[in-house]
């Protein structure tokens, strides 16, 4: 599986984990409300900082976290709905 289509399916996979926890059906409508009040939630940014802190050995550079990683997925979905992101992701 490419780069690319590895990135696509693991964002597929992320806004399906939301319209599933919602019980809600996937659209546009639901992706922008999504992006919109997962920037607006500073405390899994906080998390990952936190996770990086602790698993990363002294002196080394911090490897991507689970924080990381949901930063990179809603900045996909942002790009793809048109929200706008809070400069902190």
């Amino acid at each position: 599986m490419t780069a690319v289509r590895y990135v696509d399916h693991v964002h597929v996979r992320f806004v399906d984990a939301y319209t599933s926890t919602y019980g809600v059906r996937d659209s546009a409508g639901f992706r922008r409300r999504l992006a919109g009040q997962l920037a607006a939630d500073p405390r899994i940014d906080r998390y990952g900082e936190l996770v990086a802190e602790v698993v990363t050995e002294p002196g080394r550079r911090p490897e991507p976290t689970p924080g990381a990683a949901h930063d990179w997925l809603l900045a996909a979905l942002a790009v793809e709905t048109g929200t706008s992101l809070p400069t902190s992701v």
